[in-house]
């Protein structure tokens, strides 16, 4: 693992870097080999924002600084180890249109041959040839999603297992909902389609995050069920990175609601939370600024491994991958995390975003 130049803090090596986290998570390893890295000794590997996997220890990495590119990477681990991860290809996205693009959400379509991207200057979302970075289309967003839209909007993409269904989440909440008690009133909208064909809106849904944090990404897991990764940072305390469960199966569709603070704590999507990655295992991490967790960095990609892990102490859990943008900062590390996860569990809770669970967890492992 390599270490970052001007490190703040690293833990003692004789603290485990493994472990479990929760309940429900525990952490196998972590990377920061990508760490201050350009591939071919020209494109820095930084600013990334998405994740997709495109095999069991291959991924697609979406990297938001200009003029927006997608990296493959070998993360050098199906998830059974710690990860070292290294950029193998490139693509450079050739967006239509003129104006800003700043990719925030990945999605790889079934086939590979197209990736969907959510970008949140516009907002839009596009789809772009894995070949050539060629811009093919876009999907018709709902009007509100447009219309009362701060800077901080489209930041999560996810597809369902088959492709029928593609969510898309908003970072901060449209000027209309606001929010309450500390937490974002935010929006999740569906899509309905085929992967590579149409998608149109579908239903839209309620969610609130945790007090004080926004959603960052999320992985669709089938039947309206989500992993949503929330995040934030605060200037001398550092980051906050945390993975919520969301059931949206029983949510209000909220697509011609005007706001959301009137509406009943039912309406919102349940919540609730496998993991705070802080309670994870510390042991080898660095960090270049302060962290309650030298582990910590500023998470925002997120996707899940092909395949529940064959063999090891957590065999039959899946791997869950986690990247952090280091927001082109000497002060931030671009970090590859691998987890390992049971995703059974159902949410009972109110949708407060609390973060409090009921019921066990249902996979193996």
């Amino acid at each position: 693992m390599a270490v970052p130049a001007g490190v703040w803090w690293q833990w003692r090596d004789d603290e485990p870097s493994s472990g479990a986290c929760s309940a429900d998570v525990a952490l196998i390893g972590h990377s920061d080999a990508l760490n201050g890295v350009e591939y071919e000794g020209a494109v820095p590997v930084d600013g990334l924002s998405g994740l997709a996997m495109s095999g069991p220890s291959r991924a697609w990495a979406l990297a938001d600084n200009a003029p927006g590119r997608i990296f493959d990477l070998d993360l050098g681990t199906s998830g059974a180890s710690p990860p070292s991860a290294r950029a193998v290809h490139l693509r450079t996205l050739r967006p239509t249109g003129g104006g800003r693009f700043d990719g925030e959400g990945l999605v790889l379509e079934k086939g590979g041959r197209t990736v969907l991207v959510a970008s949140e200057a516009g907002p839009s979302i596009r789809r772009f040839r894995v070949s050539d970075g060629a811009e093919t289309g876009r999907i018709e967003l709902p009007r509100n999603l447009v219309e009362w839209a701060g800077p901080e909007n489209l930041e999560a993409l996810g597809a369902s297992p088959d492709g029928r269904y593609l969510y898309a989440g908003m970072e901060a909440p449209l000027f209309r909902d606001g929010k309450a008690r500390g937490r974002s009133l935010l929006r999740i909208q569906r899509f309905k389609g085929t992967p590579g064909g149409a998608y149109v809106p579908d239903k839209q849904f309620a969610y609130q995050s945790a007090a004080g944090l926004r959603v960052s990404e999320l992985v669709a897991l089938g039947g309206d069920r989500l992993l949503v990764l929330e995040t934030n940072h605060a200037e001398g305390q550092g980051n906050a990175v945390r993975v919520f469960g969301a059931d949206l199966s029983r949510a209000k569709d909220v697509s011609r609601v005007a706001s959301l603070q009137a509406e009943p704590v039912d309406a919102f999507a349940k919540k609730w939370e496998p993991v705070d990655l802080v309670t994870c295992p510390r042991g080898g991490s660095a960090a270049a600024q302060p962290q309650t967790n030298p582990l910590l960095e500023n998470a925002e990609g997120m996707a899940l491994g092909t395949a529940p892990l064959a063999s090891g102490p957590y065999k039959g859990r899946l791997p869950l991958f986690i990247v952090s943008d280091n927001n082109n900062s000497p002060h931030q590390i671009t970090r590859v995390y691998a987890l390992a996860i049971r995703t059974g569990r159902t949410g009972t809770g109110t949708g407060t975003g609390t973060g409090t669970a009921s019921g066990r967890g249902a996979g193996a492992g």
